[in-house]
């Protein structure tokens, strides 16, 4: 279990070290599903969130306590269970005056993230609205970006995957859809700067 965790920790590092000191990660030590609900790996997808998890709360605590212009979070499309506790941690953000963001799972079906989002605005009775974080960039040395970034979670991501979420980057012109608050569209980051 030690070692586990140990290399989420080396892998996130990983990838939060190529966008500089800009860039900060909160770690809550909450430990992979297959570890913290004892499943089999390929069992987190399509697990529902209990909803007496005691992470939600602890998440939720963490994100309104944080410092920081913005918080960007999964949005959960994939069903993986840690990404949906991190969601649901914290969608009560979105209807706040704090930026808040949620981040696609790449790979995605073209329409998936819109239905997705509608759905969890009819739970939750706030409003987000899809952006692209900077502008058209060369697309192809986008697309190494995000295998590079990717590859940093070499324990998970098989190469195949990788090259499906360089795809996705790809095809939204080398740039990411994020899935923002009104906060979030009247900040800087909103235009990827």
């Amino acid at each position: 279990m030690s070692f586990v965790t140990a290399l989420r920790g080396r892998e996130d590092e990983s990838w939060r070290r190529q966008y500089g000191s800009a860039l900060s990660l909160m770690d809550l030590n909450m430990k992979d599903a297959p570890l913290r609900l004892h499943c089999k790996p390929e069992e987190v997808y399509g697990l529902t969130v209990n909803p007496n998890d005691k992470w939600l709360l602890k998440i939720e605590k963490a994100v309104e306590q944080r410092g920081g212009d913005a918080v960007v979070l999964p949005l959960g499309l994939g069903g993986h269970v840690d990404h949906l506790v991190a969601r649901d941690g914290s969608l009560k953000l979105a209807g706040t005056e704090r930026a808040c963001a949620f981040y696609e799972e790449q790979p995605v079906e073209a329409g998936v993230a819109e239905e997705f989002v509608r759905e969890l605005e009819r739970e939750g009775k706030f409003v987000l609205t899809p952006g692209f974080v900077g502008a058209a960039v060369d697309v192809a040395a986008a697309g190494k970006r995000k295998r590079r970034a990717v590859f940093c979670y070499d324990s998970m991501i098989d190469d195949a995957t990788v090259e499906r979420i360089a795809g996705g980057c790809e095809a939204y012109g080398g740039r990411e859809r994020l899935w923002g608050n009104a906060a979030w569209f009247g900040t800087d980051l909103s235009a990827g700067s």
